[in-house]
């Protein structure tokens, strides 16, 4: 320990998911790492639900070092994890969200590899699906990171507190999506060591969203090339090509441009099949296909419209 306080700092951010934090806390109970060799800051961002209720009655019967933290209007959760690791009082801090579940040993793997690595940066942990847990259609919404990903997902990163003073932790400009990707490469930056580690796992909740709920998040994907703006690598190692971020984005502009000239020839509607082809659905079912594509096109028009406007706004052309 330092001077006798935690090893390392677990900082939680919540919003209008209660029912979650009784099982997120029975995880952090049950790590292989000591109770008294971490802390756990949970950042209620705002809740208007129970929220406040359940993390008191928590407090009072946890053995953790458990600190409760508020936000009275829900910016994003670059504010809430910033209060939380300023607030932090161990030299590592680990971040991850309260749709998931830590493994066992995630908190003793990743403070092994810290210390294990004297110029890290920032370590990045693997994100898994539950076990037996089936993917639906369309609308199922899952994180899964097997390998480094150059987008930092906030559900499993551990930063040396060091790194977050020189960084300023997460860029609370972006109000949602894309600070966690900015706070890995802004770590990066400071010349340290990018770790990933699969035995430093969390597990994330499988869930269904609404069409209206995938159409916002394809609308901040614009957000990306604000990142990209800011911190150039991650064009090198998270884009496509430097100028599209996924082919299917260019397969969407080539298929817009054909419909632009199909008036006077017809032919040119075959721009369309490289996209097609590329969004083409599992289901063999003439109906869901055809609901799925639907789906698709719709999506994909707003993640264009996004990345123009931000291409404008950045003075850059990305895809």
């Amino acid at each position: 320990m330092r001077d006798g306080g935690p090893e390392i700092s677990v900082v939680v951010p919540t919003y209008g998911r209660s029912r979650n934090l009784p099982r997120l806390v029975r995880a952090l109970e049950q790590q292989t790492l000591a109770p008294q060799r971490f802390e756990v800051m949970i950042v209620d961002n705002g809740s208007r639900d129970d929220t406040p209720e359940v993390l008191a009655a928590l407090a009072s019967s946890t053995s953790l070092c458990l600190r409760l933290l508020r936000i009275e209007d829900n910016h994003g959760p670059a504010p809430a994890r910033n209060l939380g690791w300023r607030e932090a009082r161990a030299p590592y801090v680990a971040f991850t969200d309260d749709d998931c579940v830590p493994r066992p040993d995630w908190l003793e793997q990743a403070l092994a590899v810290c210390r294990a690595t004297p110029s890290l940066a920032v370590l990045q942990g693997a994100t898994l699906r539950p076990a037996g847990a089936s993917i639906g259609g369309p609308n199922t919404v899952y994180r899964e990171t097997l390998a480094p990903s150059p987008y930092f997902e906030g559900c499993n990163l551990v930063f040396p507190r060091a790194v977050l003073e020189q960084t300023g932790g997460f860029d609370e400009t972006y109000h949602f999506g894309g600070e966690d990707t900015a706070a890995g490469w802004s770590a990066i930056e400071t010349g340290g060591d990018w770790v990933f580690d699969e035995t430093c796992a969390v597990e994330h909740d499988v869930v269904e969203r609404p069409f209206k709920w995938h159409l916002m998040m394809a609308w901040r994907e614009g957000n990306l090339v604000d990142v990209a703006a800011r911190h150039p690598s991650l064009r090198r190692h998270g884009f496509w090509r430097p100028w599209a971020h996924r082919r299917t984005n260019l397969a969407f502009v080539v298929g817009v441009a054909g419909t632009t000239l199909a008036a006077r020839h017809p032919v040119t509607l075959a721009a369309w099949l490289p996209w097609l082809w590329l969004r083409r659905p599992a289901t063999r079912s003439p109906r869901a296909i055809a609901s799925v594509f639907a789906w698709r096109l719709v999506n994909d028009a707003v993640v264009f419209a996004s990345m123009v406007k931000a291409s404008a706004r950045n003075r850059t052309i990305v895809l």
